[in-house]
């Protein structure tokens, strides 16, 4: 009696008793398999390709999830395995014999039966032309791994390059394939559609999964903030930032006095051995007093009121000659004086004319004359010493990074935590009214200065919401959920807008990621020290659950 036949009598039955739905839903069985029926007698090779290939995905995912299953529930493959080659062992056996077997343990009776489903489940996929092409076409992916059977077992034998390609291409592998690949995000595909759904974009989303893959400081900064735990302040970000600039700038200065020590060991150096040659005053004399000229034409002065901090900076320089000159006992003893003409010197003379600028008023004429002779007496030392010119060139350029970034994110002292938060909370926005790539570029610059855990503090605070942004389409996409679905499907539809919700979903997924890598790799490395091929015991447990999987009917009789 056929499957079919079989419904048909259920449903008769089910009439009888009264229960029309059962009836009625086993009679839909009925015709969804008829359906089947004809669809497969039907099949065309030529629609095996389109089908097969629509059918891949999924079909891929169930390969590599048999291969694992065994793992996960050992105890139960381990008797599959053990009942069917007990099986094995009783066709050779006389029937007094088996009589004995069937008394002691009444369940090896069922053996046969096991390995004849085994032998059934093989002839309905293979056991014909028509047979095979449904199986190519709904499961393609199985008749991958089936076919990889025979080919593992004979690259090992032959050591075949050709089949070691092939044998990657062996889906029942894929599970182990993906160590060291967990560590990228999500999908872009899922992490957009999430994103969009909840309204808070892909950025929360992908830091979310990540955070729970690496654990650590991350995942700390960023349930702390999605959850709220009591202590945590909107305004850590911006806090984090703020300090991380001043630890940039810091190192910056670090590194400059650094770069100027090994400057003045060099001249010490020099010094000792006769080799040292001073730099000339004379081009950065020249270069000062040229500066000086602001606000002049032709000799006339534009703004007289310069003339103080010309006069300041002028004397300043002079301070610096006279100091070179010896006092009236050096002279007496023959002795010269200091002398300042060399990089240090020079950088000190550049240091103490900067000072005369107020810098609390950058704009104001008198700090702009004193920065422009800093500036020249800075190019002059350039020209004349190269070590000099870089350690300027470098710090420069870090100091203007410093400045983009303090104008990037509103970091300015007395500017609103209100417009600073904003700004930050701009880096967890991928899109373009948002100058998303800017900031980014400028947080990956501070992250190396205290700002790595910055993003995930500001995608927990995004996530952090139970309710989407955006409730008018939320509300408008659970109507369409509930049209399409009913009530299950809109249920399902507001969890997957829920920022807060999907949130920890993405976390849970980064660290099931990063437990499910480490088992993977524990198993690896077991089976590498084993000295077994794990390409040949994957296919092998996938066809262990295989057989199992075609046994199920027989362990369900009662």
């Amino acid at each position: 009696m056929s499957q079919i036949d079989d419904l048909v009598n259920d449903a008769e039955e089910a009439y009888k008793l009264g229960d029309k739905g059962l009836s009625l839903k086993i009679y839909e069985k009925v015709d969804k398999l008829k359906g089947e029926m004809e669809k497969d007698q039907n099949r065309k090779w030529s629609d095996v390709p389109r089908e097969a290939l629509g059918n891949l995905p999924m079909d891929v995912i169930d390969v590599a999830k048999s291969s694992i299953e065994p793992l996960m529930h050992p105890t139960e493959s381990t008797q599959a395995a053990l009942d069917l080659g007990n099986a094995v062992v009783q066709k050779a056996l006389p029937q007094p014999v088996l009589d004995v077997m069937y008394k002691l343990n009444p369940e090896t009776a069922k053996n046969p039966e096991k390995l004849q489903a085994v032998f059934q489940a093989i002839t309905d996929e293979y056991g014909s032309m028509d047979n095979f092409k449904k199986t190519l076409a709904t499961h393609p992916a199985r008749v991958a791994a089936d076919l990889a059977t025979f080919i593992q077992p004979a690259r090992l034998l032959t050591k075949n390059k050709a089949l070691s390609a092939l044998s990657n291409l062996d889906p029942s592998v894929a599970p182990f394939a993906a160590v060291g690949k967990l560590k990228e995000p999500i999908s872009n595909l899922t992490a957009s559609a999430l994103g969009t759904h909840t309204g808070v974009g892909d950025v929360p989303i992908r830091e979310a999964y990540q955070a729970g893959y690496g654990g650590g400081d991350p995942l700390d900064a960023l349930t702390r903030h999605m959850r709220k735990e009591e202590g945590t302040s909107l305004t850590e970000p911006v806090d984090v930032l703020t300090q991380s600039l001043k630890n940039m700038r810091g190192k910056t200065s670090e590194d400059y006095l650094a770069g100027m020590n090994q400057i003045r060991g060099n001249e010490s150096f020099q010094k000792l051995f006769n080799h040292y040659y001073p730099l000339d005053f004379i081009p950065v004399e020249q270069a000062a007093r040229g500066a000086l000229n602001i606000k002049k034409y032709n000799g006339f002065d534009k703004n007289p009121n310069l003339q103080t901090q010309r006069n300041a900076i002028m004397d300043a320089m002079q301070r610096w000659k006279d100091e070179q000159q010896p006092t009236p006992m050096q002279s007496l003893q023959g002795l010269l004086g200091k002398d300042f003409r060399n990089v240090t010197g020079f950088d000190a003379l550049k240091q103490g004319i900067y000072e005369l600028g107020d810098w609390n008023n950058p704009r104001d004429p008198s700090t702009m004359m004193a920065s422009n002779v800093s500036n020249a007496i800075k190019d002059e030392i350039a020209k004349q010493s190269h070590d000099y010119g870089w350690l300027m060139r470098d710090q420069a350029r870090r100091i203007r990074e410093a400045d983009d970034i303090e104008k990037t994110f509103n970091l300015k002292p007395n500017t609103k935590d209100e417009t600073q938060l904003t700004k930050a909370q701009g880096l967890t926005r991928n899109n373009v009214n948002t100058s998303y790539g800017l900031r980014m570029d400028k947080l990956k610059e501070l992250e190396p200065y205290g700002a790595e855990n910055v993003l995930p503090m500001l995608s927990g605070q995004a996530l952090s919401p139970y309710a989407p942004r955006g409730l008018a389409r939320a509300g408008a996409t659970s109507v369409g959920a509930y049209l399409a679905g009913g009530i299950p499907l809109t249920i399902a539809d507001l969890m997957l807008s829920s920022p807060r919700l999907v949130g920890e979903a993405a976390v849970a997924t980064g660290k099931a990621a990063r437990y499910g890598e480490k088992g993977l790799n524990a198993y690896k490395n077991a089976l590498d020290a084993a000295g077994i091929d794990q390409k040949y015991l994957n296919n092998m447990l996938y066809q262990l659950q295989k057989a199992q999987d075609a046994t199920e009917n027989v362990d369900d009789e009662e």
